[in-house]
């Protein structure tokens, strides 16, 4: 085998990524379903027994601590969630995970550009970046969507003559 090649695997991950729709086919939703609900709940066990200071541990991940993997999985299910167009919305999510999610996704304020977000239904209000200022209004929870690259439920209005776009996604620390 060439060094630095993969080798692919009938059911591993590459090949999932070319056949997204079979995989999906594969198994029906209820079972998917019922297969997430089971590793949900074991994870959260397992995630009961941690101590503050567990919580605290250094892992390989965006060279991060265990906290901080935990709130990665929460990004990853809740705006996920949403891509999957199965009835969540960016409406559905919490207050304090929009919040979070706006926090984490400050580092996409687009270059050369001071972003102020202004929420018109929360005291949200954020200025993100340097350069010349525009800014962006709406419900907190479609702030929060539109900095993921996602959807909103409703209309976000800006003083520019267009939203302008988010910048890549924050980059992995030990990248």
């Amino acid at each position: 085998m060439v060094p630095g090649a993969c080798r692919a695997a009938p059911h591993g991950q590459r090949a999932r990524l070319r056949a997204p729709g079979a995989l999906r086919a594969a198994r029906p939703q209820a079972r998917l379903s019922e297969e997430l609900r089971r590793a949900q709940h074991a994870l959260e066990e397992t995630w009961s027994t941690l101590t503050a200071a567990d919580w605290q541990r250094p892992v390989r991940f965006r060279s991060a601590t265990l906290l901080d993997t935990a709130l990665a999985r929460r990004r990853e299910a809740e705006i996920h969630a949403v891509d999957l167009a199965a009835g969540h919305r960016p409406r559905d999510w919490s207050l304090p995970f929009a919040l979070h999610a706006l926090d984490f996704l400050a580092p996409r304020a687009p270059a050369g550009t001071l972003l102020v977000l202004r929420a018109t239904d929360d005291g949200f209000s954020r200025a993100l970046g340097s350069g010349a200022a525009v800014e962006v209004s709406g419900p907190v929870r479609d702030l929060a969507a539109w900095m993921a690259g996602r959807g909103t439920d409703g209309p976000l209005r800006t003083d520019a003559r267009a939203l302008p776009e988010p910048g890549p996604w924050p980059p992995d620390p030990a990248d």
